[in-house]
């Protein structure tokens, strides 16, 4: 994939502690948090503003595909919380051959990454959503139990799914929206092209 013109160079030039021959580094940014921003209630302002995003911003964003009854309390085990007023670099990786989404989430660790879950992947879609790849599920891993576990797995320890969230800016000419919002089976790999974040602090 081609970098975009939105990259910031800079964040491309840091150096990865561990590098791995299965990821490419195809984009980055640097995402400023706001000092109003609420970890707790992230998911739901987002998905407010993301509603609203019909007509607006047409050359990304005309109209938002989100899950229903998706909740704050649903993803309130992240791993890392972003802080009001810190800066933060966005690594995008993309991934060249097939993988586990544990060997993905090794990779983020072993380069010192925070997991920063649901609210990571929501608020830089709203400061930062120019800096997408486009045609690329964009994901922000987490450790398994710390994700968004699926309704109808909950009753059984042995049987529960945990879900990764994952973001896609393409355009749907039936459906007629240009970016959705998932979730995606922990245990499932990640394909040839999809794409993940490295977020550090700045």
């Amino acid at each position: 994939m081609t970098k975009t013109e939105t990259t910031d160079t800079k964040v491309l030039n840091i150096p990865l502690i561990h590098e791995d021959p299965r990821f490419s580094l195809i984009g980055g940014f640097y995402l400023t948090i706001p000092s109003d921003y609420v970890s707790n209630t992230q998911v739901s302002s987002f998905c407010v503003e993301a509603s609203k995003t019909k007509g607006k911003h047409t050359e990304f964003c005309e109209k938002f595909l989100i899950p229903r009854n998706i909740s704050d309390e649903d993803f309130s085990n992240v791993s890392d919380k972003l802080e009001p007023g810190k800066i933060y670099s966005v690594q995008i990786l993309q991934v060249d051959e097939k993988t586990s989404t544990d060997d993905c989430l090794d990779f983020l660790i072993k380069n010192g990454a925070l997991l920063v879950g649901m609210q990571g992947l929501t608020l830089a879609w709203q400061l930062k959503k120019e800096c997408f790849p486009e045609g690329r599920w964009l994901t922000s891993l987490d450790y398994e139990k710390k994700l968004f576990c699926s309704p109808g797995s909950r009753n059984n320890n042995k049987t529960r799914k945990y879900e990764i969230p994952r973001v896609n800016r393409i355009w749907d000419e039936r459906l007629k929206f240009h970016w959705k919002l998932t979730t995606a089976w922990f245990k499932l790999p990640m394909d040839v092209e999809d794409c993940f974040i490295l977020v550090k602090p700045s």
